[in-house]
């Protein structure tokens, strides 16, 4: 039987895996731990590793895998999104899909970018907070791309002071 600790490190270590480029290893990690994560129903854990393997997805480009494995996540994340930590989660998800729709340049990643800045307005309360700055430059982007440009670029102009109070 797993150990949800030692799937936890096991999505950790696949994860950091992934981020370091070594994309082979970081598979069968995030592999294990999203099976684990299923049998014990470890909803927050799967949505994770369903992220991290959206995010390995984009980097083989394996596009149509990403976007289906970010998706799921985006769904699970839905189901439940009341608590802080929760909103987190979703905003987290929701820029995972933007991000691999982004990588696969399709469009749909202004939807998912303006849910993830919406739900950082809640969570930061338009504090200079990096999640907050994140999402709200990726919203930005994704308006200019796929929304209102001139819309985008204000949004993106009225977000430097805020990105160089941060620094």
């Amino acid at each position: 039987p797993e150990h949800p600790a030692i799937l936890a490190v096991q999505l950790e270590f696949g994860g950091a895996l992934a981020v370091n480029g070594e994309l082979t290893r970081a598979a069968p990690q995030l592999d294990a731990a999203e099976r684990g994560m299923r049998r014990l129903r470890n909803r927050v854990g799967l949505i994770n590793a369903l992220r991290w393997k959206a995010y390995l997805g984009v980097h083989q480009q394996r596009f149509d895998e990403s976007i289906g494995f970010a998706r799921e996540a985006v769904a699970l994340a839905q189901t439940s999104a009341s608590t802080p930590a929760d909103k987190r989660v979703l905003m987290e998800a929701s820029l995972a899909l933007a991000g691999a729709l982004g990588s696969a340049q399709r469009r749909g990643r202004l939807e998912p970018t303006r849910r993830a800045y919406e739900l950082a307005r809640e969570l930061y309360a338009d504090r200079p907070a990096v999640p907050l700055l994140h999402a709200r430059s990726l919203f930005a982007y994704a308006e200019i791309l796929e929304g209102d440009g001139s819309r985008g670029v204000a949004e993106l102009k009225s977000l430097v002071p805020q990105q160089i109070a941060a620094l």
